[in-house]
Order: C-alpha cells, then structure tokens, then sequence
C-alpha cells in the first residue's frame, strides 16, 4: 500500500522554495488563498464544535439540576460541573473540539508560514534584481572602459600626427 503524504506534508513540500523564483512567484498567491481558505474553515468547524458542546453541557446542566433537586440535594456548582464532565458525550465531544482546535492551529501556522515564504520571495527577488543592475552595470563599465581606450588611442595618434 503506498504511503500518501499527510496534509502538513504536503503543506511543508509547498513551502519550499525551488530556484525558479519566477515560478515560486506565481504559485505564491494561490498557495497563501489556499491556506487562508483551509484556516477559515477550520475557524468554521472549530466553532461549529464550540458551540455543539456549549449545547450539551446546557442540557446536561439542566438535567443534572432536575436530578438533585429531585433527590433532594443540594445544588453545588461544582457538583454539576463534575457530572457534566464526567458523561461520556461531553467527553466525546470535547475531544472532538479539541481535534478541531488543533486543526485550526496547525492551518493557522501553515498560514503565517506562506506569509513568510512571501517575504523570503519577495527578498530573493530583490537580491536578483540588484544582482541583475549590478551584471549591467559592469557589462556598461566594460564598454564605457573600451570606449575610452579606443578614443584615447585616437586621441594620441592624432596628438602625434599634430607634434
């Protein structure tokens, strides 16, 4: 059976930046779009899964009330919590958010991580373009050095001729 690359895989092989800086540069914006897409959902879900457990331990709450007040105990809050949190489906179900939680927070970091890998392209293409001005400027200096040694040979034959 062969092995398929984990999402954060895949995420951490999109990071790397290949030496075709011009390539880089164009699948930066989709890939950053890609990941912000990937964190609001998952913003979505977590808060999907949030709000379903609020929910629950408000049913819970309510029952574990009925139930104290029906045997004639008295209602301690942390008494209510503890039964709450001891039912399997607040369990479940808080698992559950904590899963989404940690989902969201991988696909956030992978979000600030494409921000910085903006930051490094746009570096790097600022290191090419100097080094392109520096290449041209020297390829200048050259010829701007021929031309003077030719106008200046010019200059002293005419000088010789003149003498």
């Amino acid at each position: 059976m062969e092995n398929k690359p984990t999402n954060e895989e895949k995420v951490l092989e999109n990071l790397v930046i290949s030496p075709e800086i011009d390539v880089e540069m164009s699948r930066q914006a989709a890939l950053f779009a890609q990941m912000a897409f990937a964190a609001a959902h998952a913003k979505n879900r977590a808060d999907q899964q949030k709000l379903a457990l609020e929910m629950l331990e408000a049913d819970l709450d309510t029952a574990a009330r009925k139930a104290l007040t029906a045997q004639g105990e008295k209602i301690r809050e942390a008494a209510i919590e503890a039964i709450i949190k001891k039912n399997g489906n607040w369990v479940d179900m808080y698992n559950a958010y904590l899963r989404e939680r940690l989902e969201l927070g991988i696909v956030e970091a992978a979000t600030e991580a494409f921000k910085q890998r903006a930051m490094m392209l746009s570096g790097l293409g600022a290191m090419r373009r100097a080094e392109m001005e520096q290449e041209q400027g020297m390829q200048i200096k050259t010829v701007s050095g021929r031309a003077t040694e030719v106008l200046t040979r010019k200059f002293n034959r005419e000088k010789g001729r003149v003498e």
